[in-house]
Parts: structure tokens; C-alpha cells; sequence
């Protein structure tokens, strides 16, 4: 049962208790008083180890073939050979949840939950490989021009800019970019900018 449940997993298929208990019937269909009832399941699964576990990130849609990890490895090695770590830079984006409280609390006895906020702003980090330049970080709200900000300069620490739901879009994106390019234009620059897959680090 072990071994059929590793190989389901390395396929990167999803399985249920209902799954797992009509594998075991048909396992055990030569030993009639098997019933693999949700009792035996459940010591089954802590005897194994096996939790019903949340998934995190998306790696597992990422193409883990070991020639295209090869290739890029190489390519990318010899990218920043050609430029320079001082002139190759990364850029991406975070989300910021500024009204959110710690899930855990050291207390005597149990308390109920606090719903999260979902309060959030996002902000647009860049900096070069080498540490020496970290970019102007570029935040972005959901307002144009938020009450919190009417006694406070915001403009000296970060970029502000606005959004529907405070996330990136290719507008804001794109404007960013071109201003990068503008000023390394003036200083006759040429930098590696790497970035991730999202979409609205399409450039149009």
C-alpha cells in the first residue's frame, strides 16, 4: 500500500481518504473480514505519517526536466559573464498584508480565531546582483491618493502609484521599465534585467 502511495505521489497525482480506502479493498479482496473501515484509515495514516497536507507555491507546475534546468543554468552563467554582476539586476514583486496579527499566541488556555485582514499593498523591489544599487521600491495601493499619506511625504522613501486591488499590472509595469531603460539610456547602460514568468511582465 506504501509503495503504491509513493509512486502516486512522484506522478504528481492528488489523492483522498476515499481514494486510499478503495485501494486498500481492492489489496485486501482475498481476506474477506478486511473492511478497511475509516478506523483502520485513520491508524493506517499515523502509523505512515500521512497527513492531509496544504499544497505551497507552485513549484510543482514548474517542468523539472533536467536538460532544460541544464540549459538555462548554462545560459544564464554565461549571460552574467557577459555583463558583469555589476550590471545584472533582479527585479519582483511582494504583498504586503500590513494589518495582519500573528496566528499563534503563548496563552493558558484556547482562544478562538481572529478573521485576517486582507488588507495589503504591494511593492515592486529591484536590486543588482552585486548589492551597490538597490532601487527606488515602488509601491502600490489601492488609492489614489490615500488619507494616510496627507501629513507624510511618501514620495521621499518609495514610488506611489495605484491599482484596483493594489497588485501589478503591465501599465504600471511597463511604466517603470521605460523609465529604467530612459535613464540607463542617458548613462549609456547596458544591464541583464532578470524576472520572473508573470504575465504582466510581458512587455508590449
Amino acid at each position: 500500500m506504501i509503495t503504491w502511495i509513493n509512486l502516486v505521489e512522484s506522478s504528481g497525482a492528488i489523492l483522498s481518504d476515499s481514494m486510499l480506502i478503495a485501494k486498500a479493498l481492492k489489496f485486501g479482496k482475498n481476506f474477506p473480514e478486511f473492511k478497511a473501515s475509516r478506523g483502520w484509515l485513520e491508524k493506517f495514516k499515523l502509523r505512515n505519517g500521512i497527513k492531509l497536507r496544504k499544497f505551497h507555491g507552485d513549484s510543482g507546475s514548474v517542468n523539472h526536466d533536467e536538460k532544460s534546468i541544464t540549459d538555462f543554468n548554462e545560459t544564464m552563467s554565461l549571460k552574467i559573464e557577459q555583463y558583469g554582476l555589476d550590471n545584472v539586476y533582479n527585479a519582483d514583486e511582494t504583498g504586503v498584508f500590513y494589518k495582519a496579527i500573528p496566528s499563534k499566541s503563548v496563552c493558558t488556555k484556547s482562544r478562538p480565531g481572529i478573521k485576517l485582514s486582507k488588507d495589503r499593498f504591494s511593492l515592486l523591489l529591484c536590486a543588482i546582483c552585486s548589492g551597490s544599487d538597490k532601487r527606488r521600491p515602488v509601491m502600490i495601493g489601492r488609492f489614489k491618493s490615500p488619507r494616510c499619506f496627507k501629513n507624510f511625504n511618501i514620495g521621499k522613501y518609495v514610488t506611489y502609484t495605484h491599482s484596483n486591488k493594489a497588485w501589478m499590472n503591465r501599465e504600471i509595469f511597463n511604466k517603470w521599465l521605460s523609465d529604467f531603460d530612459c535613464e540607463l539610456a542617458k548613462k549609456k547602460r547596458k544591464i541583464l534585467l532578470v524576472i520572473d514568468q508573470c504575465p504582466f511582465h510581458q512587455i508590449i
